[in-house]
């Protein structure tokens, strides 16, 4: 049972382990019957030593079990630790990006509304605009769409004002 539970012996030692064991046993026994017939008993027979050096071995086997084990749980706890770290610092991390991300789209976003807002105080001015270049494409993309429509703006006013001045001329 023990060898069939064990997940850390493959299949195939599985069987082999097995059918040794079932040899082993079988002729144990004979060896067992031989021994009595003999005449050999207590001690000195084969059968008491093996028994010996088997629960020897047990022994051996028990306390490198529970070496193992403590060596697993000291393993498991480090693991726990170590992604309890990991998690903290990636946390941290992300934080951190996403804060100086936001940082950047609010400063972004800032240049361009006082771009428009002392664009639009200082009467349409064309050179009331500020070219400030954003750490952003998108927003630079918006600056230049920005810059085009002011100017737009500015050819469209003076075209209005000397067709004004025109009229009021004539």
């Amino acid at each position: 049972d023990y060898i069939r539970n064990n997940k850390g012996i493959s299949t195939i030692n599985k069987n082999f382990l097995i059918n040794c064991l079932y040899h082993y046993s079988k002729n144990f026994e004979q060896l067992a019957k031989i021994e009595s017939i003999i005449g050999l008993k207590g001690l000195i027979g084969y059968h008491d030593q093996a028994k010996t050096s088997f629960e020897k071995i047990a022994n051996k086997i028990e306390t490198l079990d529970n070496h193992v084990k403590s060596i697993e749980e000291e393993h498991k706890s480090k693991l726990k630790k170590n992604t309890v770290v990991l998690m903290a610092v990636l946390i941290s991390f992300l934080i951190t990006t996403i804060s100086l991300l936001t940082n950047s789209i609010s400063k972004s976003v800032r240049l361009i509304s006082q771009s428009f807002t002392t664009y639009v105080n200082a009467g349409f001015r064309l050179d009331s605009i500020s070219s400030k270049r954003s750490n952003i494409k998108e927003f630079n993309s918006i600056s230049i769409s920005f810059m085009k429509m002011a100017q737009e703006i500015h050819i469209f006013t003076n075209f209005f004002r000397e067709k004004v001045h025109e009229r009021t001329l004539a």
